[in-house]
């Protein structure tokens, strides 16, 4: 499709949003620049949402207009003046929505259905489990003074802890560890699985899962199923970074790499295709030789790049989808870029 078309079809989009906002907005925003900003956000929210409905996630390729709707969704997030906006909250909100409208339907019969949620959070799901990793509700300082002062709507993380049986936890960084949250799944006395140091003490249902090499045990869930789990024993840094490979009973493999990045822990890193086999692997972008990493020494069937837009760095490290998608371009393994609420059904 040539620029031209595709910028003719954004401009039109565009106007659609806007048109849906005219009867209830001043002329114009002159000397409220805050005001301004809040309407233009919701305007190109609405149109986002529009796009990525008609160009849902495909593997190894992204039409023209899904990536100019993530492309905006970049630009939306990379400006700082926004991070205390309703319009904002309002927006992850709606995309945390269409998360929950897929967790309320019945479960799929066959295969995965990966739910991508905030930052590095993801929910899993198969006909008989349904498990999370790095769910939060996020603080950052701009929302210091505001009401709850969380990115993610309680009442929602809420009904996503209910549909789940279990909770991976990475490590400690509140990007993807989250208290709050834990206490969710333990209210209703579901497992909470961390690396040393993170809320010990705080329920018997918060567990210590780690050991000083390759880890591989099996847990029950409170539904009586059962979980193969092999959790490597990464770092980011000197910070303890489980790497969780969780096999489902209906035989698939799921990795989450949390945000494993340490040079010491390459050796065993690159044994990890001898080790066993992965179906989806769900990966921070900064592990260390990243294609290299995920294309010879882990192998999976499917790559599924993350950790784009997390709101509490500054904007030079919030990971932009723009960037990702150049990242994973020459990599030999299939690749999927999912933003926040959609979900894919693998295989």
């Amino acid at each position: 499709m040539k620029i031209s078309r595709i910028a003719g079809f954004v401009l039109l989009m565009l106007f659609w949003g806007l048109m849906g906002f005219s009867q209830s907005v001043p002329k114009n925003y002159f000397g409220n620049i805050p005001g301004m900003l809040e309407e233009q956000t919701d305007s190109l929210s609405a149109v986002i949402q529009q796009v990525l409905k008609k160009y849902p996630p495909s593997i190894n390729k992204a039409s023209s207009e899904r990536r100019l709707a993530l492309y905006a969704i970049d630009g939306i997030l990379h400006d700082t003046r926004l991070d205390s906006t309703n319009a904002l909250r309002s927006f992850i909100k709606d995309r945390y929505e269409l998360a929950l409208t897929a967790l309320r339907k019945p479960a799929p019969k066959k295969g995965i259905q990966i739910i991508k949620l905030y930052n590095h959070g993801f929910v899993i799901r198969t006909a008989t489990v349904t498990i999370g990793f790095d769910l939060v509700l996020r603080n950052i300082r701009a929302l210091a003074k505001i009401p709850e002062g969380v990115l993610v709507n309680a009442m929602q993380m809420k009904e996503i802890a209910d549909h789940c049986d279990v909770l991976f936890v990475s490590h400690q960084h509140p990007d993807h560890a989250d208290l709050r949250v834990a206490r969710l799944f333990a209210a209703q006395q579901k497992a909470v699985y961390t690396p040393p140091g993170l809320w010990e003490g705080e329920s018997p249902y918060i567990k210590v899962l780690r050991d000083t090499t390759l880890l591989r045990t099996k847990l029950k869930l409170k539904n009586g199923r059962m979980l193969a789990v092999n959790v490597y024993p990464g770092h980011q840094g000197e910070i303890l970074n489980n790497l969780y490979a969780v096999t489902m009973p209906e035989g698939y493999t799921i990795m989450h790499t949390g945000d494993q990045h340490a040079k010491r822990d390459l050796p065993w890193l690159r044994k990890v295709h001898e080790l066993q086999k992965i179906d989806v692997l769900l990966v921070n972008s900064f592990i260390d030789n990243f294609q290299q990493t995920v294309d010879e020494s882990i192998r999976p069937r499917l790559v599924i790049s993350s950790h784009q837009n997390e709101l509490g760095h500054t904007i030079d490290h919030r990971g932009p989808y723009w960037l990702h998608f150049r990242l994973i371009k020459k990599f030999k393994k299939p690749t999927l870029m999912i933003t926040w609420g959609e979900h894919y059904l693998y295989p």
